[in-house]
């Protein structure tokens, strides 16, 4: 079994020296240099220079509290989030797009080590969606703010076509990243399984600390970096069962 993280992404690499230089007329060289040294080598490879200055700036405005953005890239839609980290919070950020009718694509979720969260979502809304993106943002922070909960009742049904339907898959492993846990979960893609998937770990008091989310045509493959609340991984044969089960559970009864 490969890990999300393992694959090649065909992207040249780009160094901190490199986004330094690119965001100079945006932000002083010790801002930037502090903010990539919170978050791993993946991010700054991957991430365009214009992305992270963007990212840096969303983190300065939030002063500390939740700050949530909806920006158009090209042809697709991205949602960028910046809290405290916490158990749950990508359960409560996977719950409110869910209920507003909005599918996620790919993208990442990222713990830096002062504890706030970055998560990027690349996401495509449902043709029935009627809310608007300033209200989605507003309803996402005052979820992760704990002012309001996911109503689930307003997820759209996430029924698969029989001919799509395949199992789900839950990938356990110790060995790939030292310090976590690393899950990946293949099923069906549909509205609500990232909130189905997170809700599940929550529900074990699982802290996610990096996450990989992507969509290959109608499967999700999704990876996480997760350990428990004290810190330790999943290391027994009955825990990871039970994280098996708990996962596939709440995807199956997605229908």
């Amino acid at each position: 079994m490969t890990f999300r993280e393992d694959r090649p992404t065909h992207v040249s690499p780009q160094t901190s020296e490199d986004i330094v230089k690119a965001l100079s007329a945006r932000l002083p060289a010790e801002v930037i240099l502090s903010h990539l040294s919170e978050l791993p080598p993946s991010y700054i490879a991957r991430t365009p220079a214009d992305v992270i200055g963007d990212h840096i700036l969303l983190f300065i405005r939030a002063e500390g509290r939740t700050a949530v953005e909806h920006t158009r890239r090209g042809d697709s839609d991205e949602i960028t989030i910046v809290a405290s980290d916490r158990p749950g919070i990508l359960s409560g950020l996977a719950g409110t797009l869910a209920t507003h009718g909005v599918s996620i694509l790919g993208g990442a979720i990222h713990t830096r080590e002062s504890g706030h969260a970055l998560d990027v979502l690349s996401v495509r809304r449902l043709e029935t969606a009627a809310s608007s993106w300033e209200d989605l943002c507003a309803d996402i922070a005052s979820v992760l703010d704990g002012r309001t909960t996911v109503d689930e009742a307003a997820i759209p049904s996430g029924a698969v076509a029989v001919a799509t339907r395949m199992p789900t898959i839950v990938y356990v492993s110790n060995e790939a990243s030292s310090p976590f846990t690393l899950v990946e979960v293949n099923a069906p893609d549909r509205v609500g399984i990232l909130y189905a998937i997170a809700k599940a770990m929550a529900g074990l008091e699982l802290d996610i600390h990096l996450a990989q989310i992507e969509t290959l045509g109608t499967t999700t493959v999704d990876t996480f970096h997760l350990r428990r609340s004290d810190g330790t991984r999943l290391e027994t044969a009955e825990d990871i069962l039970a994280l098996r089960r708990a996962i596939t559970s709440a995807v199956e009864a997605l229908g």
